[in-house]
């Protein structure tokens, strides 16, 4: 179970959580910081999560999911985001953050569709509804890990990180590990000019602090 262990920042469009991560018994796992940050953007709203996980015990831990324990692909474990229900979604993974005046090419779609997305690691990952109700979601990774994007549209619809895809992910006595998103929530389909120009803005993640505290 995840324990709330108080609050380092709390106001009306963010909050900085530390939690506690407790076994059946009670011991101590993991501890975690936990950001998560709202704010206007030109087409919609801004949403910025992060997470660090912090080993206190004095051994290694190893955090894994479905796929490193046999279920081949279910790399749940990172950022998962369960979507409204779609009528007419499309997925894609840009090559890079997508230059506005940039040349030809450049946040060019590298893939396509569930079967090509799903696992793949890309800078951005873009889901747009074009139904009766059309919305796009813009995520682009603040962390130095390349984790691959997790991604559903045929079962149901859902988009994430996976954090352990194929291997576990070891945390050292001591150490921590880290992940972060942004991502633009905006009425509508958006096309590559707007994509471009948030996906430039500077995110308030930029001047995070290291975790866990020196």
């Amino acid at each position: 179970r995840i324990v709330h262990a108080g609050f380092d920042e709390l106001a009306e469009d963010d909050f900085v959580q530390r939690l506690r991560w407790l076994t059946g018994t009670g011991e101590e796992l993991l501890t975690e910081r936990r950001t998560v940050r709202a704010s206007p953007a030109p087409d919609g709203w801004e949403l910025e999560l992060l997470t660090e996980l912090a080993n206190p015990t004095d051994r290694e831990l190893r955090l894994g999911s479905p796929a490193t324990n046999g279920r081949t692909g279910a790399g749940y474990g990172g950022l998962f985001w369960r979507l409204p229900p779609a009528t007419a979604p499309t997925v894609q993974a840009l090559g890079r953050a997508p230059v506005p005046s940039g040349p030809s090419g450049a946040g060019g779609v590298v893939a396509e569709g569930e079967g090509a997305v799903h696992g793949l690691v890309a800078p951005v990952l873009v889901w747009t509804e074009r139904g009766p109700d059309p919305f796009t979601l813009v995520l682009v990774a603040t962390d130095a890990a390349a984790d691959p994007w997790f991604v559903r549209v045929d079962g149901y619809p859902g988009v994430g990180s996976q954090l352990a895809a194929v291997h576990p992910v070891a945390v050292p006595p001591g150490a921590a590990v880290s992940r972060g998103v942004r991502v633009l929530v905006a009425d509508g389909a958006l096309d590559r000019a707007a994509i471009a120009a948030w996906s430039h803005r500077r995110g308030p993640a930029d001047g995070r602090v290291a975790y866990p505290p020196p």
